[in-house]
């Protein structure tokens, strides 16, 4: 149960650290310092947008209590038992209020904890991190033991982490009741506590991290537009990056240029009606990348993923893809979607759209020749796509966004229609090859094994 939680909400996270990392260690000339700061910083600026959605949900919750105390104390001094309880009820519904309301007050928090644990899980076992080192630092996969006194190494990268995130608390938690300061300055103190003996490059991520925080608390708290320095910020550092990541952070900055300008009717008139195209988008990408394209590679060839000597059902393998899949779609993309405003709402679901078809078209028409897969499930000599599939797929990705552009905001049922019918599609091709993959197993007699070693 662990493990199917873990592959659903961290190993997502995890997985986007990996593609990151590597992307700048490879365009940095592999210097994992330099990888590791621009890492906090791309993570940063990718979940930015839910913090602060988070944070203006509690800054909601917490003025709403602010109004509601005065009643709520007059209540609890003047009634008792079931009397003070249907007293709080009726107040509570006079104003919409219920009181699970209370944990936006922690979304913050909440949001932290994934993308720590994916941090900490995925640098804290990475092996490039041990004997490379950093100025001052000589172990970079090792606690720092910068100070020593009395023949007691004293680790410094840790205790500034620390400071840096108590002076960031101040000013967070400015004008805030005395029980959220103490939970602020309470959690940098667990940080510290667990990142205290840790490798120093995951507190120089994590110290990164912190930094920003203090940046970003310093925008919202002492910039009147920061909007607008959020904008520039997307688009300088979309315009330092090389290659296709750039568009991660030039997108974010043209849709809030583009809902600063001319409002779109199109656009306004579709916002009701998003939640079950995304919804259904999401299934569908998590069925196609999570069941149907592995279990055509599995199907193929069942015997090669198999290792008699330390057997794992084939299909095995597919409930951590499934997971993962369901965890960046399903789950982290509710998040995203929810986190949103009704305009990105449409956006998000059109761009969605766009992957679904594009994904599928990519799958069954364009992707023909890929090379030799290995049973690492890596292409050992990928193929280079031909000229024609090149020209193709130049040709019809314009039309596949036209196409989704005029389905979204115009045919919307029409939209809804085509993903039901992807995803009863996708779900029925892969409950034929989950078939497929036992039958595979039975012809070459390794159901026999299995009940050999059962036994």
């Amino acid at each position: 149960m662990f493990s199917v939680l873990y592959d659903l909400i961290i190993r997502p996270l995890e997985e986007l650290i990996e593609l990151v990392f590597y992307y700048l260690l490879k365009n940095s000339d592999m210097n994992i310092f330099y990888s590791l700061v621009g890492l906090s910083l791309i993570i940063n600026l990718i979940s930015l947008p839910l913090y602060l959605k988070a944070e203006r949900l509690q800054e909601e919750e917490r003025l709403l209590q602010k109004k509601l105390r005065p009643m709520l104390d007059h209540i609890a001094a003047s009634f008792k038992g079931d009397e003070r309880f249907m007293m709080r009820t009726a107040y509570y519904r006079i104003y919409h209020y219920s009181p699970l309301s209370v944990f936006k007050a922690a979304l913050p928090l909440l949001l932290q904890i994934p993308f720590f644990t994916a941090a900490y899980h995925y640098l804290s076992r990475l092996e490039l991190l041990s004997g490379s080192s950093f100025a001052f630092i000589t172990d970079l996969g090792a606690p720092d033991r910068l100070l020593c006194a009395g023949g007691l190494y004293i680790n410094i990268l840790p205790v500034i982490m620390t400071l840096i995130n108590i002076i960031s608390g101040i000013i967070y938690t400015k004008g805030f009741p005395l029980k959220d300061k103490l939970q602020v300055y309470g959690l940098a103190l667990v940080f510290l506590v667990l990142l205290y003996n840790s490798p120093s490059g995951l507190v120089i991520y994590w110290l990164c991290n912190n930094l920003f925080s203090l940046l970003r608390n310093i925008i919202t708290r002492f910039v009147p537009a920061p909007d607008l320095v959020a904008v520039f910020i997307y688009a300088a550092s979309g315009l330092l990056l090389k290659n296709l990541l750039s568009i991660f952070f030039l997108i974010p900055a043209a849709v809030y240029v583009f809902r600063m300008s001319k409002k779109s009717n199109a656009v306004s008139e579709a916002v009701s009606s998003d939640s079950m195209l995304f919804l259904l988008c999401s299934a569908y990408m998590t069925l196609l990348l999570g069941a149907w394209i592995p279990l055509s590679v599995l199907s193929a060839s069942c015997g090669d993923f198999v290792n008699i000597h330390a057997y794992v059902p084939p299909l095995h393998y597919l409930q951590t893809t499934f997971c993962v899949y369901a965890g960046l779609f399903l789950l982290w993309g509710s998040v995203i979607y929810f986190f949103s405003s009704g305009r990105a709402r449409s956006i998000l679901s059109l761009l969605l759209f766009i992957l679904c078809i594009s994904s599928t078209l990519d799958f069954l028409v364009f992707n023909k020749t890929g090379g030799s897969l290995s049973n690492m499930l890596l292409y050992a000599h990928a193929a280079f796509p031909g000229l024609k599939h090149i020209l193709a797929a130049l040709i019809s990705l314009p039309l596949i966004c036209i196409s989704a552009y005029f389905l979204v905001f115009k045919k919307r049922k029409y939209a809804v229609f085509l993903c039901s019918v992807m995803c009863i599609s996708a779900g029925l091709i892969s409950l034929k090859g989950c078939f497929e993959v036992y039958s595979g197993l039975e012809e070459v007699g390794l159901t026999a094994v299995v009940n050999y070693d059962d036994n």
